[in-house]
């Protein structure tokens, strides 16, 4: 089985019966490892993706944003950390990683473990519609990723207003998720039924909406397929 659980923010734990991964925590977190193998990833700087207490988790392997590389100042000498940029893809025992670019900072990930692919988008994001250059890298951006996918963690901002849902709606007409996590939300968790309006307007399927009603959630559980 194939556990998705958000942490806080755009944090979250993907995990199986043989890994951990976490993503994107800024703050400390409890980690149930039982003995599995711990991947750290962060997208990019932005403090509320990233915090130097991530290195002293003792993971496995960190892949971390090349945008990181700088603010870590050495204290990497001793651990195993790979820095990432767009467009590169590792295979690890149990889960492939693959970069994409952001039109923010850093990349986004699209991870695939037991069979199941899910997408996590860091800061890529239509930030600004009316930005024609930025809208055109967005969905670029989203075309380059494997499709269909059964998990997309995506940015739904309140701070974008009447824009919130651009990008969402965009991630769900090229990627065709089966499930649709908001994120990025600033513990506003009502912003998910403003995304349920916005995709029945379209005429999407509200049903791949992953409503959340606060941190430490359980999201979804798969079913690993070969």
């Amino acid at each position: 089985m194939v556990n998705v659980k958000f942490l806080h923010h755009s944090a979250f734990v993907i995990e199986n019966d043989d890994l951990v991964v976490l993503i994107d925590a800024f703050r400390p977190v409890q980690l149930d490892r039982r003995g599995r193998r711990l991947y750290v990833l962060s997208s990019h700087f932005h403090q509320d993706h990233y915090d130097p207490w991530i290195l002293s988790l003792d993971a496995t392997r960190y892949y971390l944003s090349s945008t990181i590389r700088r603010r870590i100042r050495g204290r990497d000498a001793d651990l195993p950390v790979t820095y990432v940029s767009q467009n590169m893809r590792f295979d690890e025992d149990g889960f492939t990683l693959e970069t994409f670019d952001s039109t923010d900072c850093g990349v986004s990930f699209v991870l695939t473990i037991g069979g199941r692919r899910i997408v996590h988008l860091g800061d890529d994001n239509d930030w600004d519609p009316s930005d024609e250059a930025m809208h055109r890298r967005f969905i670029a951006s989203l075309r380059k990723m494997p499709s269909p996918v059964d998990v997309a963690l995506v940015p739904l901002d309140p701070h974008l207003g009447d824009n919130m849902c651009t990008g969402p709606v965009e991630v769900m007409r090229i990627l065709h998720p089966d499930h649709v996590v908001p994120m990025h939300c600033w513990q506003d968790f009502d912003a998910s039924r403003q995304l349920e309006k916005s995709f029945a307007r379209e005429g999407l399927d509200c049903s791949t909406i992953v409503h959340m009603a606060g941190d430490g959630q359980h999201v979804l559980s798969l079913q690993e397929v070969s």
